[in-house]
């Protein structure tokens, strides 16, 4: 089969016969392999001593993975993230880029986030996705959120809440599914992190994942993935050093394989919660 030929074909596998589920619940968004932020990884691996103890945080990402192992289905992603204080008033920020796939199928991805709020923190967001199929692109996908975020800090540890409410889509089109509920719990304690979330597919049926998260030593960490949906579940592994993370995650579906993916972080990560 021609390399043009073998590439449409990937992208109408990817976009018409993987299970819907599938690409609604951690497989096809690379920042679904971790529901655990970095900047909180980073703060559980690092002693408290290194940290000043802000919560104002600034951090670059990149990666770049593998779906499912196939040359075709190739991703790459960059963000910017940061958090500062303005008046008082917190301000968080979140731009990021996502492309899956090489020569005739090309699909990007482009999303930006606003939070804001002293305690309980509202926001908006947006996702453009853009598809490119041999010559022809399909129209942009344009999703709006109304967002939500409500932290707690206890003795010896911290939690937050967050809802990301879909306010408008410009396409019905299924071949585009992502997440149109979502709603993110994750829990901190001394040495771990605990995260659920919930989706909802396009035909309106919830999805249920986890990620659980284990610090062995400074700078050292592992984690497990699952998602109930679809069956797949995969280790990962975290290293932090200084202003740097590196993540990996390693996901593995039952009947489309493993997705590998590689993420990593440079910045100012904020204070540490480990009084």
């Amino acid at each position: 089969m021609e390399r043009s030929h073998l590439g449409i074909c990937s992208g109408i596998l990817f976009f018409l016969m993987i299970p819907v589920s599938a690409m609604s619940s951690g497989l096809k968004d690379f920042n679904d392999s971790w529901l655990i932020p970095p900047n909180l990884v980073h703060d559980l691996m690092s002693p408290a001593n290194q940290n000043d103890h802000s919560n104002d945080f600034y951090l670059w990402s990149a990666g770049q993975g593998r779906l499912f192992e196939m040359h075709e289905l190739k991703q790459q992603f960059l963000s910017f993230e940061t958090q500062l204080t303005t008046h008082g008033i917190p301000w968080a920020f979140i731009f990021a880029w996502q492309k899956t796939g090489l020569g005739d199928f090309v699909e990007n991805r482009f999303q930006a986030d606003v939070f804001w709020g002293q305690n309980a923190q509202w926001g908006m967001g947006t996702t453009h996705s853009i598809q490119e199929l041999g010559k022809r692109q399909e129209p942009t996908k344009k999703n709006y959120f109304a967002l939500f975020r409500y932290p707690y800090n206890g003795t010896g540890f911290s939690c937050y809440l967050e809802l990301r409410w879909p306010v408008f889509s410009s396409s019905e089109n299924v071949n585009f599914t992502e997440r149109t509920n979502f709603l993110k719990g994750v829990f901190e304690g001394e040495d771990f992190a605990f995260a659920t979330v919930v989706d909802r597919n396009g035909d309106g049926v919830p999805q249920i994942g986890f990620q659980l998260f284990f610090v062995l030593s400074d700078g050292v960490g592992l984690a497990m993935r699952t998602d109930l949906a679809t069956g797949s579940l995969g280790p990962q592994l975290s290293l932090s050093k200084g202003l740097l993370l590196l993540r990996t995650s390693h996901l593995v579906h039952p009947q489309l394989g493993i997705t590998h993916r590689l993420e990593f972080s440079l910045g100012r990560f904020g204070g540490s919660k480990k009084r």
